[in-house]
């Protein structure tokens, strides 16, 4: 898994924080199913990269009988509850990445379905207070193409900090492998709130089948 999170800074390069360019179609409409592919691609070679760093020495290293280390920028950060969790850091950017690596003891349909679900949202993140589905782009049995809505809201001392996001998000789940990309993107019936902080979003999920003993 990796996750993107904007931090505060006094200073920031504008350039870091523009939008991704959206691919788009020869009548100006912006094509989701190529955003998804390139979303999915990306993830799928950072696992790769981060799959190369050793967590004993918190650095890269050769392994599965290849004999390179591969150029990646993946730090080992700590180890939780048998969960190990790396970082990577940007130059010149506000952007500070993390991803988690471990085994989830249940179904791949049942991971599948429940971080589909809007609903259980609530159940492991606390600061949320709205989240909602604005438009449904494409579904079928193995994917879905989405444009979502979410708002959090944290109290520091007397003050609420409120921050929302509008994020589109694809979802495919292919051949024992789910992969959940987002980012953030405009929609017209999503326009910033004032007091509420625009948020930009890079999130990514990725699971596999695995052999337990």
């Amino acid at each position: 898994m990796s996750r993107g999170r904007q931090k505060e800074t006094s200073n920031p390069s504008p350039a870091t924080l523009q939008p991704i360019e959206l691919p788009r179609n020869r009548d100006g409409e912006v094509d989701w199913s190529t955003l998804g592919n390139m979303m999915a691609g990306h993830i799928l070679g950072e696992v790769l990269c981060a799959s190369y760093v050793d967590t004993k020495y918190g650095r890269a290293s050769p392994n599965e009988g290849l004999d390179f280390i591969p150029d990646t920028d993946w730090q080992f950060a700590y180890e939780e509850h048998e969960i190990v969790v790396m970082k990577k850091l940007i130059p010149k950017s506000p952007i500070l990445c993390f991803m988690g690596r471990g085994v989830i003891d249940l179904p791949m349909e049942q991971i599948a379905v429940f971080v589909c679900m809007t609903d259980s949202y609530h159940t492991w993140d606390k600061f949320l207070v709205e989240i909602r589905e604005v438009e449904t782009l494409s579904e079928s049995t193995l994917h879905k193409d989405s444009i979502g809505y979410l708002k959090h809201e944290a109290k520091q001392c007397l003050v609420k900090a409120k921050r929302d996001f509008v994020r589109y998000c694809h979802y495919v789940y292919k051949e024992g492998k789910y992969i959940q990309t987002c980012v953030s993107v405009d929609h017209p019936h999503c326009p910033p709130v004032r007091g509420v902080t625009r948020g930009i979003v890079r999130l990514c999920l990725y699971y596999e089948c695995v052999e337990t003993a």
